[in-house]
């Protein structure tokens, strides 16, 4: 697998991801209405393609997929593979970044897709003088949860937040990041 820069090319393939992702591991949260509306509202194509052209022109935003090292027929080697999962991150504070967004495509879960996303953006955030790295998840969502978690982020709080037309608990949490 390789970790690269998404461009608005991906935007088809993330949104691919995002679906399996969330029926996969939010379904038992909320209702398939519920999933059905966040997944169009956060994860439409054309939306996709205009955050992957805006994080390559900023530098306080980052988002990343990972693809496949397949090569494609005829491929020479170059940037062909299947994305299998994304991220992104923004610094929002000077002493702070937000973990906006982690799926990995369920076929690939246990794989360190995860985690290769999440170290990188860890990395980004502490060379960008964040101290620590927050983020949020469905608290009904056990696989973010164990995720997080497992990788050294802790609860902060729990609160109420609106997905997919449902009010539901989330957690918040929060990773101090080392420089």
């Amino acid at each position: 697998m390789r970790l690269r820069e998404a461009t608005p090319e991906d935007a088809e393939a993330i949104a691919a991801v995002a679906a399996d992702a969330w029926w996969a591991a939010c379904a038992s949260a909320l209702s398939a209405d519920a999933v059905r509306t966040a997944l169009a509202d956060l994860y439409d194509e054309a939306f996709l393609r205009e955050v992957a052209a805006e994080a390559a022109q900023e530098e306080e935003f980052r988002f990343l997929v990972v693809v496949t090292d397949e090569e494609g027929e005829g491929d020479e080697g170059g940037d062909e593979g299947t994305v299998i999962g994304f991220a992104s991150a923004a610094r929002e504070w000077a002493d702070e970044a937000e973990l906006f967004t982690l799926y990995v495509d369920p076929d690939h879960w246990g794989e360190g897709t995860g985690t290769a996303l999440l170290e990188a953006l860890e990395a980004w955030a502490a060379n960008r003088g964040a101290e620590r790295l927050v983020c949020s998840a469905l608290a009904g969502n056990t696989v973010a949860v164990a995720f997080l978690e497992s990788r050294g982020f802790e609860r902060v709080r729990e609160v109420e937040a609106e997905v997919g037309g449902e009010t539901v608990s989330e957690y918040e949490f929060e990773k101090p990041l080392s420089g």
